[in-house]
């Protein structure tokens, strides 16, 4: 059952690599098959492909993430609980969707960035180094304290990760405990 018939939206972030994609897939499934949720999965690498948008620089995650703030309240209007996943690297857009969208959840996926580019689809070949988030001293993911839940998903396992979230949504009573 939903907090107060509120829904929520929870926002996945963390560099290239640290396992957003994977870890939000997760959630959206468990939370389809097992709780019977309205629910809507905004990945950051489809919503930038379905937008035509391929720009990695930080004016153009900034407005991809503004797209994505947008569309998720529009459909958190429309009763569905919202899962997103992007970089989203500047603290201020991160603190913006705070104060913009009812029930935020902030999901921060902490990882080096040496095992996030063995893991990620990036290819340093394809990229400007100073482009990708972490990459560099002069391009870090700015991390804040506001934050719901941080996963260390080099030390965590994705369904770890995964019960560590379901925990947090229970405890805020957006879903009851399922046998």
């Amino acid at each position: 059952m939903k907090k107060d018939s509120q829904t929520f939206l929870i926002w996945f972030t963390g560099i290239s690599g640290s396992g957003k994609t994977t870890l939000s897939k997760k959630l959206y499934n468990t939370l389809k098959k097992k709780y019977k949720m309205k629910l809507k999965l905004i990945d950051g690498d489809n919503f930038r492909k379905k937008n035509n948008f391929y720009k990695y620089d930080h004016n153009s995650r900034k407005i991809i993430s503004e797209k994505k703030r947008a569309y998720g309240i529009e459909l958190q209007s429309k009763n569905y609980n919202v899962i997103i996943s992007g970089v989203t690297a500047k603290k201020s857009v991160r603190l913006k969707n705070r104060s913009k969208i009812k029930n935020y959840i902030e999901v921060f996926l902490k990882c080096p960035y040496k095992i996030c580019l063995k893991r990620s689809k990036i290819k340093m070949n394809r990229f400007n180094k100073s482009n990708i988030i972490g990459a560099t001293r002069n391009n870090k993911y700015i991390e804040h304290k506001e934050v719901e839940i941080k996963i260390h998903t080099n030390k965590t396992s994705p369904t770890q990760g995964l019960k560590k979230i379901i925990k947090y949504l229970r405890k805020k009573n957006f879903i009851k405990s399922k046998n």
